[in-house]
């Protein structure tokens, strides 16, 4: 079995979009002209990092399955004539990159995965367990776009939730992910946790437990 201890965990939304006036406060709180580059999604990763310290050997395991929605869409709008920033935006780290950016931030290793929503959890749950860094930051994100929306390439809401897992189990935690590849005699039923519901249960400090095959058992508990 692969445990670590959650030391910090942080969530905004999910919200069919961010108010002009929510907008201008998240981007007062970071350098001007890096703020003026990030989309709504960027925004809610700064958000949920506001109050988050990460060192230089952390690990990052950043999970979406659509990335930068409204990038990708400037990025199309640019034809005949592409836009080589707004491709770099609209790549599936993008999102991140441009926080990480803004906040000067250096990093040893990023793990970017783009999974389909009934796998991103199970596989960027895994990707931190395993890590060899000692503390490792989840980073789920998602924007909702109505252009993007109506043609169901984007999320159906836009949020982010930051958790960091601890390899160290000893010391004060908010909670303990675990998971093991074996089942248990009391193993639950296999199921899909979607992206939204998992930081929906982790806004709420609800506990989970859930198996996917392929992957394994999961446990989420909150102490």
């Amino acid at each position: 079995m692969m445990e670590r201890r959650i030391t910090a965990a942080s969530v905004y939304g999910p919200v069919s979009a961010i108010s002009p006036e929510e907008r201008k406060a998240m981007r007062s709180r970071l350098p001007r002209n890096a703020s003026r580059r990030l989309t709504d999604i960027s925004l809610a990763i700064a958000e949920v990092l506001k109050n988050v310290e990460i060192a230089s050997g952390d690990d990052l395991v950043f999970a979406s399955s659509w990335g930068a929605a409204t990038s990708l869409e400037t990025y199309l709008a640019s034809f005949p004539n592409p836009s080589p920033a707004s491709f770099q935006s609209s790549v599936h780290a993008g999102a991140l990159e441009a926080v990480l950016v803004a906040r000067q931030q250096p990093l040893r290793r990023l793990q970017s995965l783009a999974n389909l929503p009934e796998t991103l959890i199970p596989a960027s749950l895994r990707a931190g367990l395993f890590s060899c860094a000692a503390i490792v930051h989840l980073i789920f994100a998602e924007e909702y776009n109505p252009w993007l929306g109506e043609r169901g390439l984007c999320g159906d809401s836009t949020y982010a939730c930051h958790l960091r897992l601890e390899k160290d189990t000893e010391g004060e935690a908010l909670g303990k992910m675990s998971y093991s590849r074996m089942e248990t005699q009391a193993a639950p039923s296999p199921s899909p946790v979607l992206p939204e519901d998992f930081c929906a249960k982790v806004s709420r400090r609800e506990s989970l437990r859930f198996r996917y095959p392929v992957f394994g058992e999961f446990s989420l508990v909150w102490t």
